[in-house]
Parts: C-alpha cells; sequence; structure tokens
C-alpha cells in the first residue's frame, strides 16, 4: 500500500481486544484504520436527464461503541495489524474467545496425505480462521472433503450461495468424505448427520458445540454486508473459505471475505510476484478546449493532444524506459521511482503499454531499436506481431541460425527476435557479423532486445496484449486508461519473478478526464494491496 500520511501521535501503544462475539476492539481509533477498513461503493441518486446520475459513497466496514473505540470484525486481524506495524505503532493483543474445546485433527489423514498437502493440514490445527486458494471447482471438492476427514469427530456446517452450488458441492465432496452429508435447504434443519450443507439464507444461529467448523465453498459469492452479519454470528469455533484464485475481485469483496474468514494460511496455485508501482510526474498539459470559445474537441482528438502526441508525456514515458532497460538507478531516482540511487532496481523484460499503433510509433520514434508489436496486418511490415510469430516457432539449432546469418533474402531484415530460442556464441558472433543483417537495428536473444543504441524493450498494443499476453518484469503503463490492468499473463508467477514487477504509470493531470482516470488507476492498485510510491501531494489524499 502507498505510505500513509496520518501524523502519528506521541503514543504509538495500541491494543486490540478479540471478543467472545467474535469482534475487534482497537483503541485508541487511529484514522489510518479507519481508511484501510473503507471501501468505494456505487449509488445512484436523483437527477440528471433520465431522472437519476450515478454517484459514489464511502463505506466502512467498522463502527465505534461508546468509548470511541474503533469495532471491527475478528478476520480483519491480520490486515490491521499488517498496517499498524507499518506505521509503528505497538500492538498488544488481548484474546477473551472461550479457550478449549477446538476440534482434534485425525494425524492418520495427515499421514496419508499427498506431500503438496501437508502445508494446509499442518495450517488448519493453529488457526481459526483462514482463506484456502484453489485453481477450480474440482481441487476445492478434493480440499473440502480433505478438512472434513482431517476433522473426523466434529460437526461441520458448509454454506453456499445458491441451491445450485450446494448440490454441485455435495455431489462432488460426499462420494469423497465416505459418509452421508445432509443438505438443508429450508429451516429448521432436522439431522443426525455429523456433515450439513445448506444456503447461507437457511442458516440458523446454534450453540458453537454442535457447528465448530464452517466451511465456505466459492465465498467470493457470498460478499455483501448481509452475509458477513450473518455467518458470523453461527457460532462456529473456525471458519474456513474456498476462493478461486485468478480472480478479480474488487476492494469491498476482498474487505468482506477477509471478515468472514481472514487472510489466505494456504493456496495451491502458484503465487504471483509482489507488484510495486511507480507513478511518473509531469506538467500539466492543458486541452485546447480548454481555452475560452474554443471548439469542443471530439474524443479522437483529445486521445490524440493529450496522449499520443505529447511531446513533454512521450518524453518522460522514453526517458523512464530507457533508464529501466539500462538499469540507470541515477534517472530512476530523480523521476521518482527509486526513494534512492541505492534501492534494488526493477529487473526483467521491459514493455511500454499503449492503447494505439499511432501512440507506439511515436514513442519508437524517442526509442529507437524498441520492438513494435501490434495485432494489425503485418503488410511487409517487420515489426508487426513478431512476439506472437516467435511464440509459436520452434527453437532454432546453432547450424540453423548460421543458415539465416548468411541468407541473402534477409538483407531488409531491421527487427529479429530469438529469445525463444537457445542458441550458442557461435552463432550469436555469426549474425553480429554477417553482412546480410546489415540493415538489422534490434536483435532479441534475451531478456531485453539490445541495438546499437544500447538496451530496449516492446512497446505492444492494449489489443496485441489481449490476444498475446504479455511477459514482463516492468510494465509502463501509458495508455492512460481507467480502472484495472486486464493483461493475460502479468503479473508473472512469483516462481519466474521472485523479486516481483513492477508498473510504472503516470499522473495525468491535463484535464479533469485525465485526473480522474489516473485516481481510478491508483484506486485500483491500492484495492490489490499493491505498494504503490505515491507523490508527496496525492499520498496525503490516498
Amino acid at each position: 500500500m502507498a505510505t500513509q500520511s496520518t501524523d502519528i501521535p506521541a503514543n504509538k501503544n495500541v491494543s486490540i481486544v478479540i471478543t467472545p462475539d467474535n469482534r475487534l476492539v482497537i483503541e485508541p481509533a487511529v484514522p489510518a484504520v479507519r481508511e484501510a477498513l473503507t471501501y468505494i461503493q456505487l449509488v445512484h441518486e436523483p437527477g440528471g436527464p433520465c431522472g437519476y446520475k450515478p454517484s459514489s459513497t464511502y463505506v466502512p466496514m467498522y463502527d465505534h461503541d461508546q468509548a470511541g473505540r474503533l469495532v471491527t470484525w475478528c478476520g480483519l486481524l491480520d490486515r490491521v495489524c499488517q498496517l499498524l506495524k507499518q506505521l509503528g505503532y505497538t500492538v498488544t493483543i488481548e484474546d477473551q474467545l472461550p479457550k478449549g474445546g477446538w476440534p482434534r485433527p485425525s494425524w492418520h489423514v495427515q499421514s496419508q496425505a499427498e506431500p503438496a498437502d501437508h502445508a494446509l493440514l499442518e495450517a488448519l490445527p493453529g488457526t481459526r480462521q483462514g482463506q484456502v486458494e484453489v485453481s477450480g471447482f474440482a481441487e476445492m471438492a478434493r480440499q473440502i472433503a480433505l478438512v472434513c476427514r482431517f476433522f473426523p469427530d466434529v460437526p461441520i456446517l458448509m454454506m453456499a450461495a445458491t441451491r445450485k452450488l450446494v448440490y454441485q458441492v455435495w455431489r462432488a465432496v460426499q462420494p469423497q468424505v465416505r459418509e452421508k452429508i445432509h443438505v438443508a435447504t429450508q429451516s429448521p434443519w432436522r439431522t443426525s448427520c455429523r456433515i450439513v450443507i445448506g444456503t447461507v439464507q437457511s442458516a440458523e444461529p446454534r450453540d458453537p458445540s454442535q457447528w465448530q467448523i464452517l466451511l465456505l465453498p466459492s465465498i467470493e459469492q457470498l460478499a455483501g454486508k448481509e452475509a458477513v452479519e450473518r455467518l458470523t454470528t453461527l457460532g462456529a469455533i473456525r471458519t474456513y473459505g474456498f476462493v478461486t484464485a485468478g480472480q478479480h475481485l474488487s476492494r469491498r469483496t476482498m474487505l468482506h471475505i477477509e471478515a468472514i474468514a481472514g487472510p489466505v494460511i494456504y493456496s495451491t496455485v502458484p503465487q504471483a510476484a509482489g507488484v510495486y508501482v511507480g507513478m511518473l510526474t509531469m506538467p500539466g498539459t492543458k486541452a485546447a478546449n480548454g481555452k475560452k470559445g474554443a471548439k469542443p474537441l471530439t474524443a479522437l482528438e483529445r486521445k490524440r493532444q493529450l496522449y499520443f502526441n505529447n511531446d513533454s508525456r512521450n518524453q518522460l514515458i522514453a526517458d523512464a524506459a530507457k533508464a529501466l532497460a539500462a538499469g540507470d538507478a541515477n534517472t530512476l531516482h530523480k523521476l521518482g521511482i527509486l526513494a534512492t540511487a541505492n534501492d534494488p532496481l526493477p529487473a526483467g523484460p521491459v514493455v511500454i503499454l499503449v492503447e494505439s499503433v499511432e501512440h507506439a510509433k511515436a514513442l519508437q520514434a524517442r526509442l529507437p531499436g524498441w520492438q513494435l508489436d501490434h495485432a494489425l496486418p503485418a503488410d511487409g511490415d517487420t515489426t508487426a506481431d513478431s512476439a506472437a510469430q516467435a511464440e509459436d516457432s520452434n527453437p532454432l539449432s546453432d547450424e540453423a541460425v548460421l543458415a539465416l546469418a548468411y541468407s541473402p533474402n534477409l538483407e531488409t531484415l531491421t527487427h529479429l527476435d530469438l529469445s525463444h530460442c537457445p542458441i550458442g556464441a557461435d552463432a550469436v558472433k555469426a549474425l553480429a557479423n554477417s553482412p546480410n543483417l546489415s540493415h538489422l537495428e534490434c536483435l532479441t536473444l534475451g531478456k531485453n532486445p539490445v541495438s546499437k543504441d544500447g538496451p530496449t524493450g516492446r512497446i505492444v498494443t492494449l489489443v496485441h496484449a489481449a490476444c498475446h499476453g504479455i511477459n514482463a518484469g516492468v510494465l509502463v503503463r501509458a495508455a492512460g486508461d481507467e480502472g484495472s490492468l486486464a493483461v493475460v499473463g502479468f503479473p508473472r508467477k512469483k516462481a519466474e519473478q521472485p523479486q516481483g514487477v513492477w508498473i510504472i504509470d503516470i499522473c495525468d493531470t491535463m484535464d479533469a478526464e485525465a485526473d480522474r482516470a489516473t485516481r481510478s488507476r491508483i484506486k485500483e492498485y491500492l484495492g490489490q494491496d499493491w505498494t504503490v510510491r505515491l507523490p508527496a501531494d496525492l499520498a496525503k489524499e490516498f
């Protein structure tokens, strides 16, 4: 998250009490905690040409008691503690939940489990709440059945959002647990079965001894304040939610899921690399129709003036891209991407994401040797869709590369991408010295292409990225679009990029629409819990 600008009082001690009804009582009520537990919700108000107009309101996930202390749900404890420790507070926790009576696990099930499941089974006994990330429905059913067998002697309640999901889970889980599961979609529930599954609407608050474990398949479908209230009053000693990984969840949904089931304790899918966001600041360029009497600009004219052909903005992007590709720490520090010149450098292939080919070519003119990938027909353009063609090609042998180097049919080739072809040093030397490749400007052999002008990268249009994805360690987001960044293959998996990936964005303030788009992107980054480095003026707002 971005560094909060909240003033910290002299007393940096915060007391958190976990009450018997699964609530957190936080004293004092730190303003930064209130901000972290608030989300924006779209509403409609009277007015506008159609009788109503869209608006937004701030919805808190907390309340205040008579003493002015902050009261919220127990599942948000991990989020609150992490934030307070980042701000320099000392946190003391008093747990008033009943001791004893915890479900006893079956160590026989753990000894017979697959090695990949040991981490989950080791995490369960010591946690009251937690999310389990799964790759799909079949994996979710398998993990739910594993938890049911791991706690063989306690009553388990499973709650789903819809009756359809109830029956899907029942059919998939019952054969794996090898005991009867009672389906209860209407109140009251009368059964002697140990495991019961039903909908949230039919749930009944019970004595904690009756439902000791609460399992929530596809918990993301249960997001909502009403579901939070209902599920947290069921009296279960333990609550575990199962969420499908890879979904784009809003800040509202993530807060609701955490309030019910707490943080992620286990994932069956590869984790995405940590994401760091740096915001570039540029002087504002006002639109021409901001002058009195000027003719209003069309949407395309505005894009061309403020984005595609904006010299100062394009030069800022080019300077940042060159520094990122070359690993120039001093320039990155001056641009505000790094806090100091000694900070770890962004690593991996550098990709600039643009909206149109027109903008891409304007940037390419400032970045000699950079490869342009777009989705238009090639028409003899050796740079079009080269990445897609490279991905579809087979690896070349050294002999094939040597034959390529001396082929007289390639005298006009300007870009050659062999990043997917492992070749030896002799073949590389032959390519560099080949007289038939005298027009070659950019040769890609590894992470970043190298041209006669130094390390380079790629310029990719949004359409091309949507079709073919992006393989980038550093993504320069130059399109100026609003909201979420939905690009296939980005962020990369943690195993591929353990040091994390970077997004470089621009604080556009050319007009009200550009400013609104900038703020929507920042809110989206913060909502994903990415680390965002903001300019001082914006840090006060976020």
